[in-house]
């Protein structure tokens, strides 16, 4: 990982689910940014850096995926958006659905299928 390497942010207030996103995308050569907080964690991104991904772990309702959504596509377009959540909590992924996020599946597809996530273009 250089200084240039794209990032992939991650929003979750669980640090084995972060743990284990962040060495999926290391090993695919990305910078990775924890945060629990979307308006914190971007202002932590270097500037004229690049996101290619953000991940929002839906397990709790705290994040708002309309706004979040809205920043990162103002700030950085080429950004895939990708959120996973329980199954049972069918209301919270509509929402990630609804807000225009690329990517949303149950929280056990997202881990079978972590190593591959960060493998193919964003979008």
């Amino acid at each position: 990982m250089n200084a240039t390497s794209p990032y992939v942010v991650v929003l979750t207030t669980n640090l084995a689910t972060f743990s284990q996103i962040q060495h999926a995308a290391q090993a695919q050569g990305f910078a990775v940014l924890w945060g629990q907080s979307i308006e914190n964690t971007l202002q932590k991104i270097p500037a004229g850096a690049s996101v290619a991904y953000l991940v929002v772990d839906l397990s709790e309702d705290r994040y708002d995926c309309a706004e979040i959504s809205k920043l990162i596509i103002s700030q950085y377009p080429s950004g895939s958006l990708i959120a996973f959540g329980p199954h049972v909590h069918e209301a919270r992924l509509n929402r990630a659905i609804d807000a225009g996020f690329h990517q949303v599946m149950p929280r056990g597809r997202f881990f079978h299928i972590l190593g591959e996530i960060f493998t193919s273009s964003p979008n």
